[in-house]
């Protein structure tokens, strides 16, 4: 899961010849929009599986639930890259990706395949419900994005705007 907050790149590299202390603060202050989205993640994440049986060592072929490729359950991390006005913050790991996103398409997870399908579809619902962000649906980042997207943006537009204010005063 990827949330990616952009901005005008060319406007930060012309502050930067204008002003470079004002360009370090705006790229700060754009990554702090970034910070409490992750910062969001980490705290509302689950502590453990949301399902017993679920082991923190992967499942080889055939031998436990889930066959191959089933991944272990690992605790979920938030990471933040910002470039020039972009900031990408990624839920780290597989468990964050099926916690996230199981259940979005088949909320009632009625047509799985296992019977255990429709009560993990239920133990992850009771855990963190899915939130509609934008076209697409989420536990955990978006329901950051719900959240906190609309004050990531006032931050954003504050940041740019201290630096117009730098940049007019000096204008002669």
């Amino acid at each position: 899961m990827m949330i990616r907050l952009t901005g005008a790149d060319a406007a930060l590299r012309a502050l930067r010849t204008l002003e470079p202390e004002t360009a370090k603060q705006v790229g700060r202050d754009i990554k702090k929009a970034g910070d409490g989205i992750a910062a969001y993640i980490r705290a509302n994440a689950p502590k453990g599986p949301p399902m017993s049986g679920w082991r923190d060592t992967a499942a080889t072929k055939g031998r436990t639930r889930g066959g191959a490729g089933w991944p272990a359950w690992a605790p979920i991390g938030a990471s933040i890259s910002r470039r020039g006005t972009s900031v990408i913050v990624t839920s780290t790991g597989a468990s964050a990706a099926i916690y996230e996103s199981a259940g979005a398409k088949n909320p009632n997870g009625v047509s799985a395949p296992h019977p255990d399908g429709a009560q993990f579809i239920r133990n992850l619902s009771r855990e963190g419900a899915l939130v509609q962000s934008g076209k697409k649906k989420g536990r955990l980042a978006r329901a950051a994005i719900k959240q906190l997207y609309p004050q990531a943006l006032k931050d954003v537009e504050a940041a740019c705007d201290r630096a117009t204010q730098a940049v007019n005063r000096r204008m002669p």
